[in-house]
Order: structure tokens, then sequence, then C-alpha cells
């Protein structure tokens, strides 16, 4: 009779110590997963803001080499270098002379619904649920002719893993204003 009790009290025990390893593993589980919650969408945001920045440069690089074929002059032509699109699409539109970078973003970069001048790029953040449209540009307007190929068209880059490189050109003069052609090398 007491051997069959301690084989008992043995057996509660061994159950005893699953059923506290369980629970302290779901407690640990469960203590990580709100840590997740509450940190991921800071991350998220903080990488959003570093794509935003990141894409502000290439359209400041990109002005400053427009503006830099412009001064060397006609049949002048000059390489982007490695343009890294991670999110979103760069958009070249020819038809209204405009360099456009568009991406939708957990990071609130401006007033939404309000455009903002920072430098040269005019910045317009749209909420949409959740999320903001944030679109960065530049307007040529009524200052040069962009075009795509040649072509007054809309050419829009969009993320890749791979980067491009752009050619640009100065072709001199169309309709009184410089003619800047963009293709992909």
């Amino acid at each position: 009779m007491v051997s069959n009790y301690f084989q008992l009290v043995s057996a509660n025990k061994s159950a005893q110590a699953w059923v506290e390893t369980v629970i302290y593993t779901l407690i640990g589980l469960s203590i990580i997963s709100l840590l997740l919650a509450i940190v991921l969408p800071q991350i998220n945001q903080q990488k959003d803001r570093i794509i935003l920045e990141q894409s502000s440069g290439i359209l400041l690089g990109l002005n400053d080499q427009i503006n830099w074929i412009i001064d060397k002059g006609p049949s002048n032509v000059v390489e982007s270098g490695e343009l890294s699109i991670r999110k979103g699409e760069l958009t070249i539109d020819g038809s209204l002379d405009i360099l456009k970078f568009k991406t939708d973003s957990e990071y609130l970069y401006s007033e939404p619904g309000q455009t903002i001048k920072i430098h040269d790029i005019y910045a317009l953040t749209n909420k949409t649920g959740k999320k903001y449209i944030v679109t960065l540009y530049i307007n040529y307007s009524g200052r040069m002719n962009l075009t795509w190929n040649g072509l007054d068209e809309k050419k829009t880059l969009q993320q890749s893993s791979v980067p491009y490189f752009l050619m640009l050109s100065n072709n001199g003069n169309t309709n009184s204003l410089v003619n800047i052609d963009f293709r992909i090398k």
C-alpha cells in the first residue's frame, strides 16, 4: 500500500512538472507575441521613413544630374548610377514633365492632404485605411521637356531586387524648352 502511494505521488509530480513546463512556455510565448505586436509597427515605420529618405535622395540626385547636363549643353549624356527601388515606384512622366516617386507607407511623412515643398521636392501624403500613400515629385513643366526614349510618354520603374541604370541626355531645345531624355542603360 505504501509503495502504491509513492508511485502515485511520483506520477503526480511528473505530471505537475509537465503542466508547469507547458504553462511557462505559453506565458513566454504570450510575452514575446505582445512585444512583437508593440515593436513591429514601429520598426516598419522606421523602415518606411528610411525608404522615403532614400527615394528623396534619388530624386535630388536625378535633379542634380539634369542640371549638370543642362549646364554642359546639348549632346551631353550622363549615367544616373545605381538606382535601387526597394519599395514603391519611380515614374518619369514625359507628358506632364514630372519625376515622381510613390509608395504606400506606415510612416506619416507629411500632413495628410497637404502638399509641402522640401528643397526642390514636393511631398503629398494621403491616408488610406491604416496606411499612407506618399508621393514625392519634382515638377519640370514649363522649365524643360522630359521624354522617355525620345517620346513624351510615362515610364514607371517598379521595385526590383536588381538596380536600374538610367542614361540622361540633353537633346537641346524643343519648343523653346531643353529636352532631357531618359533611357535604361
